[in-house]
C-alpha cells in the first residue's frame, strides 16, 4: 500500500523490493552498509517497538540508488535533528 505524507511517497519494504525489482535481503544489506537511513529513507511505522514495520521514502531511496554513494556522516538526519531540539527545550 501506498502511503502519503505531507506529500511524500512511503511504500513498505516488499513493495518498495518489488517496484525496484531487487529482493529484501539486498535492500536490508545496503542499509546495514549505510546506504539507506532511518529518519531520512525510511521510518518505522512505530519507534518504540523494536519489530515495527518499516515504511521507505520512495523519491530518495531512487535517488540514492541513482547515486549509489554512502550518505555523508555530515549529514544529520530527522531523528537526531528532533531529538537535539528537544534537549533543547525545542517542541
Amino acid at each position: 500500500m501506498k502511503k502519503t505524507v505531507q506529500g511524500e511517497q512511503y511504500l513498505t519494504t516488499s513493495k518498495l523490493c518489488k517496484l525496484l525489482d531487487i529482493s529484501v535481503f539486498t535492500l536490508w544489506r545496503r542499509r546495514d552498509e549505510g546506504y539507506f537511513v532511518m529518519g531520512i529513507h525510511y521510518f518505522k511505522t512505530n519507534p518504540n517497538i523494536s519489530n515495527s514495520q518499516i515504511i521507505w521514502d520512495v523519491q530518495k531511496v531512487l535517488k540514492q540508488f541513482a547515486e549509489w554513494k554512502l550518505p555523508s556522516k555530515d549529514e544529520k538526519d530527522r531523528f537526531t535533528l528532533i531529538q537535539e531540539a528537544n534537549d533543547k527545550g525545542g517542541n
